[in-house]
């Protein structure tokens, strides 16, 4: 039986995943640890704080990767559910949430392991993109996975377009499958490690159009690095 849990994230895909959750079964008692990533143009940290406001949930300011894990430790959570929190979270904090820390990767596990996995598929243009529900362990993006969900026909959309489409099939899914967690009623899968591929974390300046490409691949690229990231963008030198 889950009593007391923990939701960490600060994203606008995170907030929405925690309404669900939420929603699903209000008599849980949730605590959020929400980075004040204030500098990141992405971040829904004011609208977190509105949203525990309203609900009469405590929302602490998780100022660093052992702030959370000192929380976890001494407040001992049945769970933890994380969605857009980019900090490695020790191998102590893992081993003392009972029933596991758990999350969302954007990937169809165990492909695209590791740092900006739907930016990497949209890139590669994938005809079928995904993101996996999975438990965290000390490893990269390899534990057990709980859930997946598809989105075919994805070679003509935009990270946010994917973002979106992505979001929306989890908000669907999320009451269930939380039901199923709060029975006891999972039965989550090994991956495949055999077939992992990896993926390395997206920095600004590898937005710089590459024109050795063909016309498809600097689309894909475009498209991919769309808002809310920087965008790409090209050089203009003159002799």
């Amino acid at each position: 039986m889950i009593v007391n849990s923990v939701f960490l994230g600060s994203k606008k895909f995170g907030l929405n995943l925690f309404k669900a959750l939420y929603e699903a079964d209000p008599t849980i008692n949730w605590t959020v640890l929400c980075p004040p990533d204030l500098n990141d143009m992405r971040t829904y940290f004011s609208e977190f704080q509105d949203y525990a406001k309203l609900k009469d949930i405590d929302l602490l300011t998780a100022t660093s990767p052992a702030m959370v894990e000192q929380y976890a430790l001494d407040n001992k959570p049945d769970v933890m559910i994380v969605c857009g929190y980019y900090r490695i979270l020790s191998a102590e904090l893992l081993e003392n949430v009972k029933l596991g820390v758990w999350g969302i990767h954007n990937s169809i596990l165990p492909k695209y392991r590791g740092g900006s996995p739907l930016v990497w598929q949209l890139i590669n243009r994938e005809k079928v993109i995904g993101s996996s529900f999975f438990k965290f362990t000390s490893g990269m993006d390899d534990g057990v996975v709980l859930d997946q969900v598809k989105i075919e026909n994805a070679e003509k959309m935009t990270i946010s377009e994917a973002s979106d489409s992505i979001e929306q099939a989890w908000i669907a899914k999320v009451p269930e499958i939380w039901a199923n967690f709060c029975r006891g009623d999972i039965h989550p899968a090994e991956q495949n490690h055999k077939e992992a591929s990896y993926c390395a974390q997206r920095q600004e300046a590898d937005g710089l159009i590459d024109w050795k490409l063909n016309a498809k691949e600097i689309d894909a690229s475009i498209r991919a690095q769309d808002a809310p990231y920087p965008r790409v963008f090209l050089n203009l030198t003159s002799k």
